[in-house]
């Protein structure tokens, strides 16, 4: 009997089941938003349908950027009631007012909506709400020091942050078009941060600098700066909370809890007037900056000897200049010198709103011959723009006495490889045979001639056998040297005999430094024990070097085989 009135109860019960008709329909979190802001859309189904809904309207309007599905059922009073649920966040392709179209799914048409998409400007306004009126609480300005300037001029580059609420998660990005018409130097570490009231409202002035660098002519462009970032609804007024770190073109705030509001902005967009060079100076001799200081020292004596090396400092200090705009700097060649310009130290600080870029030049000398040497000023021409006029920077020019060395005739073979000792056998063959003919019996001339010219014959083809036996022999002489001296701790030396094997060794007499060598060598290894050697030779450092472990690499290195096709500068005329 009782399970007789169980089902009776269910049967009743499943008969009093109301089932509404479908419905469908969709609602927007907010009736204005920004350029770049999300809008969600809410698709609402009540039905029995297990089809999803069709968001092919939104194609031309819209991007859809997330898509997710809930579902419901409850039991009320005996009615059953099955809702299910889509969240579409979208991104708007255009700005102004669009029209949400019908959504559609099975046979239903969702109602129409509108959404006003506003431009990023120079005002943030704040989507929080449908009935937002976007009352401007933020702004971002930007300005410069100059209204026109010369190609790789710096001109100061100032961006302003007004935030009336306390911004959060913030960064400062930049036009990404206009990036190669500038060179950009962030001039602080960390924004400068202050209150103001204005307008009668409480505001955070957040500062930023940068120095640009304009590449090109004409009307350009000036970068601009836009921020993206978010304030806390509800929140009373505080200072924006910035992180330690602070990237190229943005800052690190911290995050807080609360409801998210994002908030953009786009600085005015404005062009700087870029001029010419003047008197039609060529670009890579064009320097404009505010300042040029050039100097250059040997240290406390003057004299050397031949072999005996030495090296000078020549120190280039720009102000107003970042060190890609650098000029190559050219140092003159001088008559019983060798000379080796080594790759520059270059450093940038900001100084008073500057960017200073010092270059410190180190230039190896080896003197060849003795007597009294000048070495001559080197001169950079440069454009001053404090007051528009070109002018000269100079070192001094270093007058040196040369001395004879006992070293002089090893570490300079005469450029036909020929050793001193083939010349000194050579002079010996031809006085003995300028005193044979002292003893000649004129009578017998016929036959003496033939002699002579068979023992000329011989003596030029044994000068040419002994001269290319020598020649192929100088690689390996120096190779002896180079190893002999390294093991001595001779850096100086060694530093010779390393020129002069890589210029036999790669068949190039215009090799003038370790950077040259490196080129050809190609070996990490053997790179990185060079710069040791510069930096113990030059440096005065303490470094511990390990002479075996160099020889073992300088072996590997002479063993390998070489390409001897002309070689292709990496870095043309850099040193001149």
């Amino acid at each position: 009997m009782k399970a007789i009135n169980v089902f009776c109860f269910l049967g009743l019960f499943l008969f009093s089941i109301n089932v509404f008709a479908d419905e469908l329909n969709v609602d927007i979190d907010k009736n204005v938003m920004t350029e770049g802001d999300v809008l969600y859309l809410t698709i609402e189904y009540d039905g029995s349908s297990n089809e999803n809904p069709d968001l092919s309207s939104l194609q031309n309007d819209f991007q859809v950027v997330s898509n997710s599905t809930s579902k419901q059922i409850t039991l009320i009073n005996g009615v059953l009631e099955q809702t299910k649920k889509w969240t579409v966040g979208v991104k708007p392709l255009r700005s102004g007012k669009i029209v949400i179209k019908p959504i559609k799914l099975g046979g239903l048409s969702s109602n129409y909506s509108e959404v006003e998409v506003k431009e990023i400007t120079d005002v943030a306004y704040i989507p929080d709400s449908k009935n937002n009126y976007n009352s401007p609480y933020f702004k971002i300005e930007q300005s410069t020091d100059l209204t026109s300037a010369y190609l790789n001029q710096q001109v100061l580059l100032y961006v302003t942050i007004y935030d009336s609420l306390g911004l959060r998660n913030g960064t400062i990005n930049i036009d990404e078009k206009v990036k190669d018409d500038w060179i950009i130097v962030p001039l602080l570490k960390n924004p400068i941060v202050k209150k103001d009231v204005i307008d009668g409202r409480k505001m955070n002035v957040i500062n930023f600098v940068y120095a640009i660098f304009p590449q090109k002519t004409g009307e350009l462009e000036i970068p601009q700066f836009s921020f993206e970032g978010e304030y806390i609804k509800d929140v009373g007024f505080s200072s924006p909370d910035f992180g330690e770190e602070f990237m190229m073109f943005g800052m690190d705030f911290r995050n807080a809890f609360g409801q998210k509001v994002p908030v953009r902005m786009k600085a005015d967009a404005k062009v700087l007037n870029v001029l010419m060079p003047k008197d039609k100076t060529p670009l890579n001799k064009w320097f404009p900056v505010k300042n040029l200081q050039v100097s250059s020292f040997i240290g406390q004596k003057n004299n050397f000897m031949v072999s005996e090396a030495f090296n000078q400092k020549v120190i280039v200090k720009a102000t107003g200049a970042t060190q890609t705009l650098l000029p190559n700097i050219e140092f003159p060649q001088t008559a019983g010198l060798k000379q080796y310009p080594e790759k520059p130290e270059i450093k940038e600080d900001i100084v008073n709103g500057n960017v200073v870029t010092t270059a410190t030049y180190n230039v190896v000398y080896i003197p060849t011959q003795r007597g009294n040497i000048t070495i001559p000023p080197i001169e950079i021409k440069w454009f001053n723009v404090n007051n528009n006029q070109f002018e000269t920077a100079s070192t001094n020019e270093v007058n040196l006495v040369i001395a004879k060395s006992d070293m002089e005739e090893i570490a300079f073979p005469n450029d036909n490889s020929v050793s001193n000792e083939t010349e000194i056998e050579k002079k010996e063959i031809v006085k003995k045979e300028n005193n044979v003919e002292t003893k000649k019996d004129y009578k017998q001339i016929p036959l003496i001639w033939y002699l002579a010219f068979g023992g000329i014959v011989l003596i030029l083809l044994l000068v040419m056998l002994i001269s290319k036996k020598q020649s192929s022999k100088n690689a390996k002489y120096y190779k002896k040297l180079v190893i002999s001296s390294i093991l001595k701790h001779d850096y100086a030396q060694t530093k010779i005999y390393l020129l002069e094997w890589a210029k036999i060794k790669y068949n190039n007499d215009d090799i003038k430094n370790f950077k040259d060598v490196e080129e050809y060598s190609k070996d990490v290894n053997f790179e990185k024990e060079l710069d040791t050697i510069n930096k113990l030779l030059y440096s005065k450092t303490d470094e511990m070097f390990d002479s075996q472990n160099f020889v073992k690499i300088f072996k590997k290195v002479d063993k390998t085989k070489v390409n001897n096709k002309n070689k292709q500068d990496v870095l043309p005329n850099l040193y001149k």
